[in-house]
Parts: C-alpha cells; sequence; structure tokens
C-alpha cells in the first residue's frame, strides 16, 4: 500500500463510524461547512512542503525549522528546515502523536498514538519520548499514558497528554510521575497552553465537538470554550495551537478546514478543501516557517500555509 492509502486507511483511527456518517451527510464535499469565513482573510491555502507521509502534529522551532510527527509505516518525526525543501528523517518513534519543542531544542514526542490506544481506560500502553533532533537518540520520558496524540508543556514542566478513546488528560509532573486521567475531556485530542499560562485549551473531536478549557490551577476545573454549530458538529476538530490574540486555530479532519475560535465562543472558517486536516502551528524565527505564518498538516502529507488577515 502507498503513503496515500496508508493515510486514507489510518482514518479508522479517527472513528470510521463518524467519517462515514460526516460524507453521507455532507456528499462528500470538504468545503460544506456551517461557519462563516473568518472577517478580513482572503486567499487560499498554499502548499509549501510535501511529505507522502501521514502528518499527525506539527511544531515550529525557534530557528524556523518545522518538525513533523509522521504516523505512516512504523512512524517517524521529520524535518523540514524551510518552505519548498524535502523532508528529512531525524527518528523512528512508533505511532507518534503530539509534539512539542523544549527551550533546550529537544522535542517531546507523544508515541503509541494508534489502534491499540481503544483499550486505552484498561492497558495504557501510550507514552512520551524525548528526541534530540542532533543525534536522532530517543528516551523515555513516561509511560501508561493513554494516547498522547496531543501533548503540550506548561512553565512549570509538567506535560500533558490527551487521550482520544477515554476523554483523558494525563499529566506528568517534572519528575516523571504521572498522573493518568488527571482531568476529563469528551473525546480529548489537540491541546495547548494558553497565551497567558494559566488554563489548557483542548479540541472535543466527538461528542459536542468544539473546544474545552482546563484551568492549570487547583481545582482544576473544565469548562466549555466553544462548540460548533450545524455541520461543524461532524468536522472532527483536532489539533490546535494559540493564535497571537490569545485564540485557538483548530485544524478539522473531517471538514478538511482550519477554524479560528474566537473569545465569545463563535468559530469562523481561515480555509478549506484539504481534507484530512490534523494539525496547525504558527511559525518561528526570522526565517524558515518564519513567525506570523500559519502552517497546516494531515494525513494527505502536504503542509499549508494557511491565511490569516493578520
Amino acid at each position: 500500500m502507498g503513503e496515500r492509502g496508508r493515510g486514507r486507511a489510518r482514518i479508522g483511527h479517527r472513528a470510521v463510524a463518524v467519517a462515514t456518517a460526516a460524507a453521507a451527510l455532507l456528499g462528500g464535499a470538504t468545503t460544506a461547512t456551517a461557519a462563516p469565513r473568518c472577517a478580513g482573510v482572503t486567499g487560499a491555502p498554499t502548499p509549501v512542503a510535501r511529505t507522502g507521509g501521514s502528518i499527525e502534529a506539527l511544531a515550529v522551532d525557534p530557528q524556523g525549522r518545522l518538525y513533523l510527527s509522521d504516523n505512516s509505516g512504523a512512524g517517524r518525526v521529520l524535518r523540514i528546515d524551510r518552505p519548498g525543501e524535502a523532508p528529512r528523517v531525524i527518528a523512528a518513534v512508533a505511532a507518534p502523536g503530539g509534539i512539542v519543542v523544549q527551550a533546550d531544542g529537544t522535542l517531546l514526542v507523544g508515541t503509541g498514538n494508534g489502534q491499540a490506544a481503544l483499550l486505552a481506560a484498561l492497558l495504557p500502553r501510550a507514552g512520551v519520548v524525548r528526541v534530540d533532533p542532533a543525534t536522532g537518540a530517543v528516551t523515555s520520558v513516561a509511560g501508561k499514558l493513554g494516547m498522547a496524540n496531543g501533548v503540550t508543556r506548561d512553565d512549570a514542566g509538567n506535560v500533558y497528554a490527551t487521550s482520544l478513546y477515554d476523554g483523558a488528560v494525563d499529566r506528568i509532573a517534572p519528575d516523571g510521575r504521572v498522573r493518568r486521567a488527571w482531568a476529563s475531556v469528551p473525546t480529548a485530542n489537540g491541546i495547548a497552553v494558553d497565551a497567558a499560562r494559566h488554563q489548557l485549551f483542548v479540541t472535543r473531536s466527538l461528542l459536542g465537538a468544539g473546544v474545552s478549557r482546563v484551568s492549570l490551577d487547583p481545582p482544576y476545573r473544565v469548562r466549555p470554550y466553544a462548540t460548533a454549530k450545524g455541520l461543524d458538529l461532524l468536522g472532527f476538530p483536532d489539533g490546535l495551537t494559540i493564535d497571537p490574540t490569545g485564540q485557538p486555530v483548530v485544524a478539522a479532519f473531517l471538514a478538511g478546514e482550519v477554524w479560528r475560535v474566537t473569545g465569545g465562543g463563535s468559530v469562523c472558517r481561515l480555509a478549506g478543501g484539504m481534507p484530512q486536516s490534523t494539525s496547525v502551528a504558527f511559525g518561528r524565527g526570522a526565517s524558515g516557517f518564519a513567525a506570523g505564518h500559519l502552517y497546516r498538516g494531515g494525513y494527505d502529507g502536504t503542509i499549508y500555509e494557511i491565511p490569516t488577515g493578520t
């Protein structure tokens, strides 16, 4: 099976029943949506790189280099130094999930982001590993997590990993201790720390698709932030990042779109026509995948630059 075929096969990882229902309701039109186009946004997504893989997550380092978790084949972590270049393999990681660039340049990557996670509530097998991009060395950070399809890190050094199937947000303390199901968000998927560093934003892929927020301060309350409407309830919100105004930007897998969520909890569409969108990340630095630019990855293996209107 080719890379494109493997990408299609992995839709099962995001609930085949829901994909089938959405296809029937949308009539195969990936651009059908209940969300309006975001105000001030013009232009279409621009392809800037092609990987030939099934991209699960994106992250950009301060030098503007793009790191990707590729869930095709045995699983790989890739790097692209600038738009238009071919990816290079950094490390082998089984069923990689979320990816985070740390201050020292190493990466945190979720692992075990596959069908085995269906049994996460009974038999948690996922984990988080540290990857050294300079050497390719992979070392374990923590195990016995639910899925690690989304990963983020707060300023205190705690790492958070989401589990789609059992709706858990697992927390890893700086000393490596795991608190399984530290918080509960139904069908938790993408995750990011907000700009003020006081809460997490977490996407809900199903069961009231949208975005929740989780306080990082006791008592760690979970509250809704936004809920999709109409056909967007079948959009399958996946990975997310935070924009310069502090609002979540979400990749919608089944809708094939990228959404911006505003402070009032409403959803607008930055771009569409990109089936199997899984992840979004803003650039950093002055060159390469630079600051001020938004990038999208997906199981189609193409990286797009997304118009933001800002």
